[in-house]
């Protein structure tokens, strides 16, 4: 959603530098040449266009079939942005002063890629002063710049973003609406998609399209997306909608497999199978994902609180998750074996595989708890265990549990327990 709204919105901004340029021009007459010339030298990128007409009255009449962007030199692909067909109808006082208008907008066939190279140079700057992140339109007045929309529909499209080292994640687009009855009533979003070719559909109640425009302002938005087994709602604000960024929202997940989830990252030849539910107060910021007072399961093990920060990495650096889970009460039988409350034996065991990779990625410092624990035969209670993971090692700062009325703790004194590999 971050990037392909806001190329909705560039999308339209090139129609209405178009039709503002070419204002003189005649309605007959193909003026993709203009346009491509135009566009080339405002952008510093090569811009090709094979047809443009627009045809004026109260309502300007756009149509633009097979644009083509360049990407820079070093890109994945020659074209950045590659768009079939573009119908809007824009009201040309709107052209003039005041916020633009549109209606009876129609996408068709947009691919857009958003790369870094290995150098990560990312392929979303433009011109001598270009940012380094992709600009969202601003007036001079500081609000964000994007057109009234009557009615949108986007389809058989794709957003493309590809990072330094050369991971794809691809949004598909199949059919998407955005439609409101004015600026100052809610916009409403159907979604019809896929992530990393994983079946999406989306549905967004969200504040007017005033509220939109106004730079840093919270903006509220009620979604809910599903995906297989997977349903999630999202209820709360962002203050960057583009980016998806500047979140304070209630979180609600459900899974009866984890099956969706395990795609989305990347594994959808996983055999983890396990139910997930969780509830809780997420929030996004920069770099920085966060979920607190949150409560589910995971699979037969109820988690009675949970606070985890994941943090991306910078450049050349892993990811990182910290905080705690609280569960209380804590299945391994069941996350590591399978099965459930059968008992386990010596004989059909589960056992908890050490692995110490040397370069993990995220990095791990969390601390987890459980009023009782299963582990094949064995019952513990009151536990706790906070661990480490970093290079090439795994440290446990502090282990304590009870069993068969023996309270058992570590570390003693100021040692700690550390495997490497």
């Amino acid at each position: 959603m971050p990037r392909w709204v806001w190329l909705a919105g560039s999308v339209l901004a090139v129609s209405a530098v178009a039709a503002g340029v070419l204002v003189a021009g005649l309605p007959h007459y193909n003026l993709a040449h203009i346009a491509s010339d135009k566009l080339s030298a405002s952008l510093g990128r090569k811009t090709q266009i094979e047809a443009l007409h627009v045809r004026f009255g109260r309502w300007v009449m756009v149509d633009l079939d097979n644009l083509h962007l360049a990407n820079i030199p070093q890109g994945s692909r020659a074209d950045m942005i590659i768009l079939k067909h573009l119908h809007a109808q824009i009201l040309l006082s709107s052209l003039l002063s005041g916020d633009m208008q549109a209606r009876d907008v129609k996408i068709d066939g947009f691919s857009g890629l958003f790369e870094r190279t290995p150098e990560r140079e990312p392929n979303w700057r433009f011109g001598k002063k270009a940012s380094s992140t992709p600009s969202k339109l601003k007036e001079p007045s500081g609000k964000v710049w994007f057109p009234g929309l009557r009615d949108a529909t986007i389809t058989d499209s794709e957003v493309i973003y590809r990072s330094a080292h050369g991971q794809s994640y691809v949004t598909g687009l199949k059919a998407v609406t955005l439609h409101s009855t004015s600026d100052s009533t809610p916009l409403v979003m159907d979604v019809n998609g896929a992530y990393n070719d994983t079946p999406v559909t989306l549905q967004a109640n969200m504040q007017p399209i005033d509220v939109l425009r106004q730079a840093g302002k919270p903006y509220g938005t009620d979604i809910h997306a599903v995906s297989g087994d997977l349903s999630l709602h999202l209820n709360g604000t962002m203050t960057d909608l583009f980016d998806f960024d500047g979140i304070d929202a209630k979180l609600d997940l459900q899974t009866a497999t984890s099956r969706p989830i395990m795609a989305f990252a990347g594994e959808a030849d996983s055999k983890i199978t396990q139910p997930v539910t969780l509830s809780g107060h997420f929030t996004h910021k920069g770099d920085v994902w966060h979920l607190d007072h949150t409560t589910g399961s995971l699979k037969e093990s109820p988690i009675r609180s949970a606070d985890v920060t994941f943090t991306e990495g910078a450049t050349g650096q892993p990811d990182k998750v910290a905080g705690s889970m609280a569960f209380s009460r804590l299945n391994l039988n069941a996350l590591l074996g399978g099965s459930s409350e059968k008992p386990k034996t010596s004989a059909n065991g589960i056992d908890v595989p050490l692995q110490v990779p040397l370069k993990p990625d995220p990095l791990i410092n969390v601390t987890r708890a459980a009023d009782t624990v299963l582990y094949n035969a064995l019952v513990f209670n009151q536990a706790q265990i906070s661990l480490s993971q970093m290079p090439g090692r795994i440290d446990v700062s502090s282990m304590k549990m009870n069993w068969l009325g023996a309270s058992i703790q570590s570390p003693f004194g100021n040692s700690r327990m550390s495997v490497s590999a």
